[in-house]
């Protein structure tokens, strides 16, 4: 080994308008398999930017959660962090990969503008779950990216050795969501080697009972800082 190339991020927010620790209860989350799990859901009911079905996504329903106290500023400020939360249109494996796809095209700007602040009871599991660590070779090599790992001379900028070449990309990550908040963090690790109506609506009814997909984002720029799919609220994500 000739080098290590490291780099991470770490996030803890805390929501805006937090969670009610009193009404969270047991209740059930369906993998992408359809198999129910006990977890703990926390419960809330107020007015969200959301909506129960996003033309950017696909027709999937999604929620924003800011965290923080609001900004004040140009335009009437507002928080410059949030959560956006995914539900897929339909359930398991087709309808979570679709969703994926949606929110991997759509800018968050876009998405954001989609959503209108309306009355939500909204039911979401707490979450405490891990990625990795992972070798992302597979996913980088899929991508076009072939000459950094095999080629040689392709850093010679940096060293002598015509066989120093990138041996593997590894990540890990952890995710919690809970009444309070949010604490996500990440790190990857580039591992270098010689060769080798008028009237108020009805609440929307949004429960979080299945797969689905998170993202944190840093509003004024729109910039994601966290993507996640969750499969299991206390196993993994990717």
């Amino acid at each position: 080994m000739v080098a290590v190339l490291a780099s991470a991020v770490f996030f803890k927010g805390s929501w805006a308008e937090k969670f009610d620790p009193a009404a969270t209860a047991p209740g059930h989350f369906a993998d992408v398999d359809g198999t129910k799990n006990s977890v703990p859901m926390m419960h809330r009911m107020g007015s969200m930017a959301a909506s129960g079905q996003v033309a950017a996504l696909g027709g999937a329903a999604a929620v924003r959660l800011d965290y923080g106290e609001k900004r004040e500023g140009p335009g009437g400020g507002g928080h410059d962090y949030a959560a956006l939360f995914v539900l897929p249109e339909q359930p398991g494996a087709a309808g979570l990969a679709s969703a994926v796809r949606a929110l991997s095209l759509a800018s968050a700007g876009t998405l954001l503008q989609q959503l209108e602040k309306r009355k939500v009871r909204l039911s979401m599991p707490k979450v405490k779950a891990s990625y990795g660590v992972a070798s992302l070779k597979p996913a980088l090599r899929s991508l076009g990216l072939a000459t950094a790992f095999d080629g040689r001379g392709v850093f010679a900028a940096m060293s002598d050795d015509p066989e120093v070449h990138i041996s593997d990309v590894v990540t890990k990550a952890v995710l919690e969501i809970d009444e309070e908040g949010t604490v996500a963090a990440a790190a990857a690790a580039v591992i270098m080697m010689t060769r080798g109506i008028k009237r108020e609506p009805p609440p929307l009814e949004l429960e979080f009972d299945r797969p689905f997909l998170m993202v944190v984002l840093h509003v004024p720029s729109g910039t994601p800082l966290f993507l996640s799919v969750i499969h299991e609220p206390g196993g993994t994500f990717r």
